[in-house]
C-alpha cells in the first residue's frame, strides 16, 4: 500500500490545469495549504493531465539548505554558476523558454528557494513563455520575489483544503480495498481532520503492527495507539518549526492547551501565559481561539498536535498543569464537574464523592460510559453510598457489562430510602437481567416481587410498567393490563410510563395496525431527547444519569413502530418515525449503530435492497462488537434476509450464523422473523420446498403468539414463492387485520391461485404504491410466469422487463426475479417454446402450435435448456412441484 490513489481533489486539478493553458490568464499558479495536505500530489496530478496533451514538464523541488546553494534546485540545468549567479538565471531562463511554448515549469516547496532561484521564477513567471506551477506550504514565509508576484495578481492562488469526511472514507477503503467501520471514519476524521499525509501514517501504522483483516469486513483500527513512529517524525518536525525561538512561558502554555483543552483564555493568563504569545501561537497555527468575545476558549491547532504535546509532557509537568487548571476552576459557579474532577484526581488530590457523582452523571449523559463507571466507583470508595452504585450499575450494563450491575444493583437494596427508590433498583436489574444476561425469567421475577411489595401506587406503577413491557417481548400474558394500569397511575414521562407505552406499541403493531401508534409520536417527539434533568417524580428515568436510558427508550418504542408499520405494508408511515432518529446522533455511536439498523430495517421492507445491505452491513458488524441486548440479534437477521434477496447465498448463511449465535431468549416475539430468515435462505439456495415448510410453520408460530400482522409476512412469502394454497389464510388474514400489506397480499394470492395474469399484475401495481418494490418485482415475474404458462407471449415479455427493471433499479435478486432475469436471455422463440413444454405440451404438439417441425423445436428445446441450466438454481426450477404439489417458482 505504498501508493495510495488519488481521490477528492479532481475538481481542483482541472481548475489549476486551466490556469496554465495557453490561452488562459494568468498562465501561472501557486498552491499553499499546511504540511501534508497534499499539495506536492495536486501537482503532480496536474502534470498528469498536461502531459497526455502534448505538454513538457519540467519539475523541481526547494531544498532545506537551499539558501546557501544558488540555483540549487536547478543544478541539473546550470553547469557552472557564474560569479554573479543572476547570469546564470538568465541562461538557465533562457534554456527553459526554449523548450517551448507548451512547456509547464513546476517548483515545488517555492518557501525553501535562495535568492537567486527566486529571481528565476520571477523571470519565467514575468515572461509569459511557460506555464508554471508553485507550492508553498502555508505560514512560511515566501521569498520576496514569489510575494510580489502574488502580490501583483500575477499568479492564480488556489488555497489546496483537507479532504472532507467521505472523501477521507473513500480514500480509505479504496486504499485499504475494504470496507471501513463507520465508527472508524469518523475517529480517523476527528483526528486528521482531513489531512491525507496523517491520515496515511496512521492507517499504514496500524497495519504494520496487525496486518490487514479480511476484505469482507468493515476495516477496523487494531489499536488505541494513535502516534506511530513515522507519524511521530512528521510531527515533531512540524511542531520544531512553530516552536522555534518561542519562550519558556509559550511551551509551557502549549502544554496546557494540549492536557486541558479546550482552555478558557482567562484561566491561560491566569497561569501565566501573555495574550502577545497566545497570539503568535494561534497564527503559528499550534492553538486555535473560538467561543464568543466573553467566553473565549482555546484549544490545539490539530488533534495530533495535541496528542504529540500529550505524549512528550512529563508526569511532573503534567500534575502541576492539572493543579493550576484545577485552582482556576474550582470557585467557578457553572463549572463542568466532570472537567473538574479530572484535573482533580489528574493534580493528585482526592475530590469529594459528591463531585464524583455528579461527573459520573455528567459522564452517563455523553455516554462516556467507561468514564461513569470509573467516577463513580470512586465515589463509592470510601463506602456505599445509593446514588452513586445507581448510577455505577447502570452504567455497567449499558457497557454490557451485566454480571458486574446485577452485583453492585442488588447491593443497593438494602440502600434505597425508599419504596420508590427500591422499585428503581428492581427496574434497573430487571433491564440487566433480561436484555444483557439474556435472563428472562429471572428479570420478570425481579419485577414480580417489586409488585408485591410495593406500598406506594406510584411505585408499583413503575414496576407494572417495565413487567408490560417485558412480558410483551416474551408473548406473555397480562402485558396489556399491566400497560393499562401503568399508564392510569405512573407519573407522566417516569421510566415506567414510556415503557408501558412500548407494550401497546408492540402488541397492536403484532395484532395489525397501519398507523403510527399514539403513544410513540408522544415518546419520540417529546422535549426530552438527550435529557439533562430529573424526570417529574424525581427518578432517574428520563432525564439526569438517565437520559442513556431516555434514548433507550426511545430508540426501543421506534423499532417497535417500524416492526409493526413494516408488517402491516404501511411503509410510507416509517417516515414519520425515522424522521425523528438521525442516523449521526453527534456522540452516541451505540444509537447511531441502532440508528442505522433501523433505517435498515426500513429500505429492506421496502425492497430497496442496495441501500439496505449498506447500512445493515456497517451497523451489524459495530453491535456485534458492543450488543447482548438483542439488537445484534435482531440486526444479524435482517441483515441475512436482505442479502437472501439479493442471491448472496454465503453472506445471507454467515450473517444467520451470526444470529443464532446471539439469539436471545428474551425476544420471543421476534421467533416468526428467525423463521422467516430461514425460510428466505433456503429459497435463495432453491431449496424451495423447504422455504414453503419454515415460512408455514412461521405463521403458525406467530398465531400461538396472536400476532396474525407476522403470520400475514409468513404466508405473503409463501405467495411470493409462487404456491397458491397461501391464498385461502391470506383472505381469512384480510378479514382479520384490516392493513394495506394483507389487502395487497390477499389480491396477488387469489390470481395466483385463479391464473390470473392480469390480475397478478394488478397486485404488482398495488405493492408499487404500497412502497415495496422487492414484492411488486416477485408479483411481477410470477405474472410473467403464468403468461408464459398460458401462451401470452408478449404480455410475459412485458410483465419479464417491468419485474427485472425493479429489480436492477433496487438490487433484487429473489428467486422469482432470477427466474425471469434467466428467461430473459432466450430468445423469441425460444420462449414460446420452454413456456408450452413448461405447461405440459409435448415438443410434437408445440411444433403443431406453432407450425414447426418437431425437429426445430427439440433444436429450441435443447439451447433453452442449456441457458437455463446456466442461469441461478431457481431459474430452472419451474415446472417442478413441492412436497404438497404447489409450483415452485
Amino acid at each position: 500500500m505504498a501508493q495510495w490513489p488519488f481521490i477528492g481533489r479532481e475538481d481542483l486539478v482541472r481548475a489549476v490545469a486551466r490556469d496554465v493553458l495557453p490561452d488562459g490568464a494568468p498562465r501561472c499558479a501557486l498552491l499553499t495549504g499546511p504540511a501534508g495536505v497534499g499539495k506536492t500530489t495536486l501537482a503532480r496530478a496536474v502534470t498528469q493531465v498536461l502531459g497526455p496533451r502534448g505538454w513538457k514538464l519540467r519539475w523541481f523541488t526547494g531544498l532545506h539548505a537551499g539558501q546557501d546553494r544558488p540555483l540549487g534546485p536547478f543544478a541539473e540545468l546550470v553547469g557552472r554558476v557564474a560569479p554573479d549567479p543572476f547570469v546564470s538565471v538568465v541562461e538557465v531562463a533562457s534554456s527553459i523558454v526554449a523548450l517551448g511554448p507548451r512547456t509547464v515549469v513546476t517548483v515545488d516547496d517555492v518557501h525553501r528557494l535562495d535568492p537567486a532561484s527566486a529571481a528565476l521564477v520571477d523571470r519565467l513567471v514575468r515572461g509569459g513563455d511557460v506555464g508554471v506551477v508553485l507550492t508553498a506550504r502555508h505560514g512560511e514565509p515566501l521569498p520576496s520575489e514569489v510575494a510580489g508576484l502574488l502580490t501583483e495578481g500575477a499568479l492564480q492562488h488556489r488555497v489546496v483544503p483537507p479532504l472532507s469526511k467521505q472523501d477521507a472514507a473513500d480514500l480509505v477503503h479504496a486504499a485499504l480495498g475494504a470496507p471501513v467501520d463507520r465508527e472508524v471514519q469518523q475517529h480517523l476524521w476527528r483526528l486528521t481532520e482531513g489531512n491525507p499525509l496523517y491520515l496515511r501514517l496512521l492507517v499504514q501504522g496500524s497495519l504494520d503492527r496487525h496486518g490487514r483483516q479480511q476484505r469482507d469486513r468493515p476495516w477496523v483500527l487494531s489499536s488505541a495507539t494513535v502516534l506511530t513512529p513515522s507519524l511521530e517524525l512528521v510531527l515533531e518536525d512540524h511542531l520544531r518549526r512553530i516552536l522555534a525561538g518561542a519562550t519558556t512561558t509559550a511551551r509551557f502554555v502549549a502544554d496546557v492547551v494540549a492536557i486541558a483543552e479546550p482552555v478558557e483564555v482567562d484561566v491561560l493568563l491566569a497561569v501565566g501565559c501573555r495574550l502577545e504569545e497566545l497570539d503568535d501561537l494561534e497564527r503559528a497555527g499550534l492553538v486555535a481561539v473560538g467561543g464568543e468575545s466573553r467566553d473565549l476558549w482555546v484549544r490545539c491547532g490539530h488533534p495530533l498536535i495535541g496528542e504529540l504535546l500529550r505524549a512528550r509532557a512529563g508526569v511532573l509537568r503534567t500534575r502541576r498543569i492539572h493543579t493550576e487548571v484545577a485552582a482556576q476552576l474550582r470557585g467557578r459557579r457553572d463549572v463542568d464537574p466532570l472537567r473538574l474532577s479530572e484535573h482533580e484526581l489528574g493534580s493528585g488530590q482526592s475530590p469529594s464523592a459528591d463531585l464524583f457523582v455528579r461527573a459520573a452523571e455528567v459522564a452517563v449523559r455523553r455516554f462516556d460510559l467507561d468514564r461513569a463507571i470509573l467516577l463513580a466507583g470512586e465515589a463509592m470508595a470510601d463506602g456505599p453510598r445509593f446514588d452513586a452504585g445507581l448510577v455505577l450499575a447502570g452504567a455497567q450494563s449499558w457497557a454490557s457489562q451485566g454480571a458486574e450491575a446485577e452485583l453492585t444493583a442488588r447491593s443497593l437494596v438494602d440502600l434505597a430510602p425508599d419504596d420508590l427508590a427500591r422499585v428503581r433498583v428492581a427496574q434497573l436489574r430487571a433491564a440487566n437481567l433480561f436484555f444483557v444476561l439474556a435472563r428472562p425469567d429471572d428479570a420478570l421475577a425481579v419485577l414480580d416481587r417489586a409488585v408485591e411489595s410495593s406500598r406506594s401506587p406510584t411505585a408499583r406503577a413503575e414496576a407494572l410498567g417495565v413487567r408490560a413491557w417485558l412480558r410483551a417481548l416474551v408473548t406473555r400474558a397480562g402485558a396489556v393490563a399491566d400497560a393499562e394500569r401503568a399508564l392510569a397511575e405512573a407519573v407522566t414521562g417516569s421510566f415506567g410510563a414510556r415503557a408501558a407505552a412500548i407494550c401497546l406499541v408492540v402488541t397492536t403493531g403484532a395484532g395489525g395496525r397501519a398507523e403510527v401508534h399514539p403513544l410513540t409520536i408522544a415518546m419520540l417527539g417529546d422535549a426530552d431527547r438527550s435529557g439533562g434533568s430529573r424526570g417529574a417524580d424525581g427518578s432517574l428515568g428520563a432525564g439526569g444519569a438517565g437520559s442513556i436510558v431516555g434514548m433507550l427508550l426511545r430508540y426501543a418504542v421506534a423499532e417497535a413502530e417500524v416492526v409493526g408499520l413494516q408488517q402491516a405494508g404501511a411503509l410510507h408511515e416509517i417516515d414519520a418515525v425515522l424522521a425523528l432518529l438521525p442516523l449521526d446522533t453527534g456522540g452516541a455511536r451505540f444509537f447511531d449503530h441502532r440508528g442505522r439498523a433501523l433505517h435498515g430495517v426500513a429500505l429492506l421492507a421496502r425492497g430497496h435492497l442496495s441501500q439496505a445491505v449498506e447500512l445493515l452491513a456497517s451497523a451489524s458488524a459495530a453491535l456485534r462488537a458492543k450488543d447482548r441486548s438483542g439488537w445484534a440479534y435482531t440486526t444479524s437477521l435482517a441483515l441475512s434476509r436482505c442479502y437472501s434477496q439479493r442471491g448472496e447465498v454465503e453472506a445471507a448463511d454467515a450473517a444467520l450464523g451470526d444470529a443464532e449465535r446471539r439469539r436471545h431468549p428474551g425476544l420471543v416475539l421476534r421467533e416468526p422473523d428467525r423463521l422467516l430468515t430461514h425460510a428466505w435462505r433456503s429459497a435463495a439456495l432453491g431449496d424451495t420446498a423447504a422455504a414453503l415448510r419454515t415460512a408455514r410453520h412461521a405463521a403458525a408460530v406467530a398465531i400461538s403468539h396472536h400476532a396474525p400482522a407476522q403470520a400475514l409476512l409468513a404466508w405473503e412469502c409463501v405467495m411470493r414463492w409462487g404456491d397458491p394454497t397461501a391464498d385461502a389464510p391470506l383472505r381469512r388474514i384480510a378479514l382479520e387485520v384490516d392493513v394495506p400489506r394483507a389487502r395487497a397480499a390477499a389480491q396477488a394470492a387469489a390470481a395466483l391461485a385463479g391464473r390470473d395474469v392480469a390480475g397478478l399484475e394488478a397486485a404488482s401495481v398495488t405493492y408499487t404504491e404500497l412502497g415495496d418494490a422487492a414484492s411488486a418485482a416477485d408479483v411481477m415475474a410470477l405474472a410473467a410466469d403464468r403468461a408464459h404458462r398460458l401462451g401470452l407471449t408478449g404480455t410475459a415479455a412485458v410483465a419479464r422487463d417491468r419485474a427485472v427493471e425493479i429489480a436492477e433499479r433496487y438490487g433484487i435478486a429473489t428467486p422469482a426475479v432470477r427466474a425471469v432475469r434467466a428467461v430473459k436471455g432466450l430468445s423469441p422463440r425460444e420462449r414460446d417454446v420452454t413456456a408450452l413444454a413448461a405447461a405440459g405440451l409435448s415438443s410434437r404438439e408445440i411444433a403443431g402450435r406453432l407450425g414447426l417441425s418437431v425437429r426445430t423445436v427439440e433444436g429450441h428445446r435443447y439451447r433453452a435448456g442449456l441457458k437455463l441450466r446456466a442461469a441461478p438454481p431457481a431459474a430452472h426450477l419451474r415446472g417442478s412441484r413441492s412436497a404438497r404439489g404447489s409450483p415452485v417458482e
